[in-house]
């Protein structure tokens, strides 16, 4: 009888060698949020300028609408591009450390009932305690479809 050939599992992984999952799911948090700031912005930068009144200003000067244009994504941009770089520097870092435990106690996934009670009392002043609890008020009180 012959026996079975035994084989050695080696398990390498080449993008994220120390598994460190935090620093790519909050760049990727970044990033889609630069992604929206970056299309809502100008955007809303342009529908102050027309309710405001100064688009007709901007529109009289001797500059051409690219020109008008590529101003306001420039502004927004830059201001876009310092708050990734505060971003990165500072709520990547502590991400795991503020959201994990913001997350894990504000109801959600444990109930604010089975906490102590100076875990609960505390847990108020979180806001994303208030916003389950909303959130949770809003679904119970929403009429069921028939």
């Amino acid at each position: 009888m012959a026996r079975p050939c035994s084989a050695n599992l080696a398990v390498r992984i080449e993008f994220n060698p120390n598994i460190a999952t935090a620093w790519f799911t909050s760049v990727m948090s970044i990033i889609n949020n630069v992604t929206m700031l970056a299309i809502i912005l100008p955007g809303a930068a342009l529908i102050r300028e027309r309710e405001h009144g100064t688009m007709d200003h901007l529109l009289v000067m001797p500059l051409t609408g690219f020109e008008i244009a590529m101003a306001k994504v420039w502004a927004n941009g830059l201001v876009i591009t310092i708050a990734v770089g505060l971003s990165l520097y500072g709520v990547v870092r502590m991400f795991m450390l503020v959201y994990l435990p913001m997350n894990m106690l504000s109801g959600s996934n444990t109930p604010l009932e089975s906490m102590p009670p100076w875990l609960a009392t505390a847990m108020q002043a979180s806001p994303s305690t208030h916003f389950v609890s909303l959130r949770r008020r809003s679904f119970i009180a929403a009429p069921a479809s028939t």
